[in-house]
């Protein structure tokens, strides 16, 4: 779990906003709505990768994952 102060520092470091702003300008309901509301990147893994298939290579590779114990 972040701290206040952590969630503080990345706004500063998103924003540019000085510490001062932050704690008196700015209501802490706009910024918890700001923060939940900034877009979010998920770094994806190299083996993650899209499969472009045929319907009947699909079927092949749901029946043999079915047979797997």
């Amino acid at each position: 779990m972040h701290s206040p102060w952590g969630l503080l520092f990345q706004i500063v470091k998103e924003t540019g906003w000085s510490w001062h702003d932050i704690l008196w300008k700015v209501s802490r309901a706009n910024i918890m709505l700001m923060m939940a509301d900034r877009s979010h990147f998920k770094m994806i893994k190299k083996e993650d990768k899209v499969i472009e298939d045929d319907g009947a290579g699909l079927m092949g590779r749901i029946k043999s994952k079915r047979k797997a114990p």
